[in-house]
């Protein structure tokens, strides 16, 4: 519809990477999403490294919403990342030393959540650093909601006679 081409702002988005092709737009990311994704990693892996971040990430969010400014100085956002990436090189070497001598397509997931964290760790933070950039997305997915449900009642099919 060529609505992104128009669009001057911050897209908050669970990592479509079709809108890191724009360049009209920033671009943060869920940090619901990536709880869930925590959130599985600690339960299956049991890493201290993933509860670690997991923890500091809701620790961010605190600490946000207690300024008045509903942001971080550009001090501490540096420290906070400074941070996450500190606990990212905790959590790689607890990877290394369990993933060592066994095949590695049994961590895929966790292998690739780890390097988007790092890969995208201003996205993932730019809540902290952006007043106006929410930690989630889900003010648009409830948007979005009533809409999905009409489409799935528009494709129900009924019989024409009523019993």
């Amino acid at each position: 519809m060529g609505v992104l081409k128009k669009y001057y702002g911050t897209v908050v988005s669970d990592h479509y990477k079709e809108y890191y092709s724009f360049d009209n737009f920033d671009n943060a990311e869920c940090n619901v999403h990536i709880s869930r994704y925590l959130k599985s990693v600690i339960e299956n892996t049991k890493r201290p490294g993933a509860k670690k971040l997991y923890d500091f990430l809701y620790d961010i969010k605190k600490e946000v919403e207690s300024t008045t400014e509903n942001k971080l100085s550009d001090e501490r956002y540096e420290e906070v990342k400074s941070k996450w990436l500190s606990i990212l090189d905790e959590w790689d070497k607890e990877f290394e030393e369990v993933t060592k001598g066994k095949t590695l397509k049994y961590f895929d997931e966790e292998r690739r959540l780890k390097n988007r964290l790092r890969a995208f760790a201003d996205n993932h933070l730019m809540f902290a650093k952006e007043s106006l950039v929410p930690f989630d997305n889900n003010l648009a997915e409830r948007g979005i909601r009533h809409i999905k449900t009409k489409l799935k009642v528009i494709g129900g099919f009924r019989k024409i006679g009523r019993a």
